[in-house]
């Protein structure tokens, strides 16, 4: 099964909630200015960071080498899609419109 993260590129940092798999984790979305990249944090469902500074790519599953080896993680995937097919990287203003953040269940 696959969600769509609702990510929101108007803000350029931010924090929401989301039940994964039976458990509740905290994303923080960032947009990092000098990288110009969309940068990925996974909290626990108390805030706690599980894994942070995942620099979202396109059509890369950003936690594959952490599953199974980070407790507290989502054991499923985090990997953004460019719809429009040009497999760009999501930008500042492309993310969650063009460039969506889905996440796959294991």
């Amino acid at each position: 099964m696959k969600l769509v993260v609702p990510v929101d590129n108007s803000q350029g940092n931010y924090t929401l909630k989301l039940a994964l798999e039976g458990a509740v984790y905290g994303l923080n979305v960032r947009w990092n200015q000098r990288m110009l990249k969309w940068i990925l944090d996974i909290l626990d469902s108390t805030g706690n960071a599980v894994l942070l500074g995942l620099p979202i790519l396109e059509e890369q599953a950003l936690t594959d080498r952490f599953v199974g080896r980070l407790l507290g993680l989502p054991p499923g995937q985090f990997v953004a899609i460019d719809g429009t097919g040009a497999q760009l990287d999501p930008t500042d203003v492309t993310f969650g419109s063009a460039v969506q953040l889905i996440y796959v269940e294991s």
